[in-house]
């Protein structure tokens, strides 16, 4: 679902949208969990583009300019949550 890289320019949070969407997560569920990530200041830019992609992305968050602000981690922790919530049976 995630990956976090240590990279000798900067260490970044990626968010596999893509890996998601091929293992049959729903494109209602995949909005829901980008429009919670998009409340998070800075994010917006990273997002850009990834309805038009059917997203299939995986867009990268620096840690240091964007995770570490106030708010950031439980914003993703609770968008996680929701998107790991199970759908209701028809």
């Amino acid at each position: 679902m995630w990956s976090c890289y240590a990279r000798s320019t900067t260490a970044t949070w990626d968010v596999n949208f893509e890996y998601l969407v091929r293992n049959g997560v729903t494109t209602a569920r995949m909005a829901d969990f980008a429009a919670a990530l998009r409340t998070i200041p800075g994010v917006e830019a990273r997002l850009a583009g990834l309805e038009a992609a059917n997203y299939r992305r995986r867009p990268s968050f620096p840690i240091d300019a964007i995770l570490v602000k106030t708010g950031a981690v439980e914003r993703i922790l609770e968008a996680i949550g929701q998107l790991l919530e199970t759908e209701p049976a028809n």
